[in-house]
C-alpha cells in the first residue's frame, strides 16, 4: 500500500507530535511504501512532482502545533482522488 505521511520531521524529535510522526513512519514502512512530506512543502511544486507518481492510497496527516490549516488542504486532496484521508485528533 502507498501511504503519504504528512507531518513534521524537522529537527530533533523532542516534541510529542514529532515523536508520533516518526514512530508511525517506522511502523508503516515495515509493510508499506511510505512517502514522508512536511506540511510546509505542500505549497511547493516539488510536492506535486513527488505525490503524483507515488499515487498514494492513503493521505495520513499528523497535525503539529503550527499547522492546523493544513488538515483542510489534505482533506481537499483526498476529495480530488489522491487517496483516502486520515487525521489524528489529539
Amino acid at each position: 500500500m502507498n501511504i503519504c505521511l504528512i507531518g513534521d520531521y524537522s529537527g530533533n524529535p523532542d516534541e510529542g507530535m514529532k515523536k508520533v510522526t516518526l514512530k508511525l513512519y517506522k511502523e508503516l514502512t515495515k509493510r508499506n511504501q511510505v512517502l514522508r512530506v512536511e506540511p510546509r512543502k505542500m505549497f511547493n511544486r516539488h510536492f506535486w512532482r513527488l505525490i503524483r507518481p507515488f499515487s498514494p492510497d492513503i493521505l495520513h496527516y499528523v497535525p503539529g502545533l503550527v499547522e492546523p490549516e493544513f488538515s483542510h488542504l489534505v482533506e481537499d486532496l483526498s476529495l480530488k482522488g489522491y487517496g483516502s484521508y486520515h487525521n489524528i485528533k489529539c
